[in-house]
């Protein structure tokens, strides 16, 4: 954890793609409580915010992760269809002859 909160600025993508354990919600609150107001973070997630709580062991831990998360943060929402399944839904372009 401490090599992590060396860099300046940490990322977390994906954030809600699989569940965390018990001692995985520790750890990440950890990282997130350690950064807090100390480091830069960026988080993506496909999740709402209200979906969190599925997301860690407890609902508590979630919401203080939110707390310290969002006290300072620019929150971007994209709605859409993904980029990625889009671009693969469309059937690649002919080369002109």
């Amino acid at each position: 954890m401490n090599k992590l909160l060396r860099n300046d600025l940490v990322v977390l993508d994906e954030l809600g793609y699989v569940q965390f354990d018990a001692a995985g919600s520790d750890h990440l609150f950890q990282l997130i409580a350690k950064a807090y107001e100390h480091r830069s973070l960026i988080v993506t997630s496909n999740l709402d915010f209200q979906d969190w709580g599925r997301l860690f062991n407890q609902p508590a831990t979630a919401a203080a992760f939110l707390d310290r998360l969002l006290h300072h943060a620019h929150v971007i929402t994209l709605r859409g269809d993904s980029y990625r399944i889009r671009h693969r839904l469309t059937p690649p372009a002919k080369p002109d002859p």
